[in-house]
């Protein structure tokens, strides 16, 4: 995009995509470990593939994704062996939860090529065609299918498909592929910009890029729409003057509360970001309210959001006393990582007749 001379522009992504996701909330690592190996030891299948899926998220964390990947392939195989039960296709889908977690390892990391084929295969199962991933079958009968469980994989499917599609491109800064993706995920899926979710909307905002079809079509949810007002305030010139943009942020600011975010933490993130903003187009009093805000909301996603929050704010007033002070994040150790590692293996190990799904 082109600037005039000393229209700097305003970056919105410092803190990643603002879309909504699933929250992961903090806990401290005795409280953590506690909390895993209960569900571990003594938790029916669907808590041992929970204690899973936030072991491998902090393997990963850690660097240790060789082991985060095995844990998500015990999974799998798990769900393999033990598909010949009532709970059938509950058991399919907790599968395909560690089949999305392998891709986020794979793309987050130096495999994103291998990542975006299977998310592609992942787009494949929401047209309804059968997919396989290490032995684990979802049947075209399932998957295109009229009943709860058809309704279930195809969403699953395509929810993965647009938001890993959108973050795995963000994170790898190829954004002529996250743009071209994202845009094809957007034509294909309307639905997105009412029912969320909404990263493949997000990444086109973030390049100013227009939305197929009508850009303010009625449904549009209120929290896209601020999303993507906020990201287009990075181009003044969408808005015309510097001060025009600088009366965007202010409306938006009145607005945010109405927004709709559908937990504290993201819109926490959202105004974070549009307290920079308003810093950036001399707001500072109105920013450092958002910036306070921010790190208030963003507290049960932990100390390591919150810090990186208070850096942000703190870059624009010089660390004023109001910025709150850096905090350690600490994770769970090696010790306790190696254990619970042991404790998933062995649960992972045995046959459903003895761990009683619930």
């Amino acid at each position: 995009m082109n600037q005039e001379p000393g229209q700097a522009r305003v970056d919105t992504t410092w803190l990643g995509l603002l879309a909504p996701e699933d929250l992961v909330v903090w806990q401290t690592p005795s409280d953590l470990r506690a909390d895993l190996e209960s569900k571990l030891v003594h938790g029916g299948v669907v808590e041992v593939f929970t204690a899973a899926n936030r072991l491998s998220l902090e393997l990963y964390r850690s660097g240790r994704s060789s082991a985060a990947r095995e844990i998500c392939r015990r999974q799998i195989r798990y769900a393999v062996q033990n598909r010949g039960n009532a709970h059938d296709f509950d058991l399919a889908l907790l599968g395909l939860q560690a089949v999305v977690n392998i891709i986020r390892i794979d793309g987050y990391g130096s495999e994103s090529g291998r990542a975006l084929d299977e998310l592609r295969r992942l787009e494949r199962l929401a047209d309804g065609e059968e997919f396989h991933f290490r032995g684990l079958v979802i049947s075209s009968d399932i998957a295109a299918g009229d009943g709860v469980a058809g309704h279930r994989v195809r969403a699953f499917a395509r929810g993965n498909r647009i938001v890993e599609t959108a973050k795995i491109l963000f994170r790898q800064n190829r954004i002529e592929a996250a743009v071209s993706e994202c845009r094809k995920l957007c034509e294909k899926w309307p639905v997105a910009a009412s029912a969320g979710p909404f990263h493949a909307h997000e990444m086109l905002s973030v390049q100013a890029q227009p939305w197929p079809g009508t850009k303010h079509a009625a449904g549009t949810a209120p929290t896209l729409s601020a999303i993507d007002r906020l990201h287009r305030l990075a181009d003044p010139s969408l808005f015309g003057t510097i001060d025009r943009s600088r009366d965007e942020a202010m409306e938006l600011c009145r607005e945010s509360e109405h927004a709709g975010f559908s937990d504290d933490v993201a819109r926490g993130r959202f105004l974070a970001v549009l307290g920079s903003v308003l810093h950036q187009y001399g707001e500072p009093a109105v920013g450092n309210t958002c910036f306070a805000d921010a790190c208030r909301l963003a507290a049960p996603a932990g100390p390591g959001l919150v810090n990186r929050i208070a850096r942000q704010w703190g870059a624009h007033t010089g660390g004023s006393p109001a910025v709150p002070a850096q905090r350690p994040a600490p994770g769970l150790g090696p010790r306790d990582l190696t254990a619970l590692r042991q404790l998933a293996a062995a649960r992972l190990g045995l046959t459903a007749s003895v761990m009683r799904i619930r």
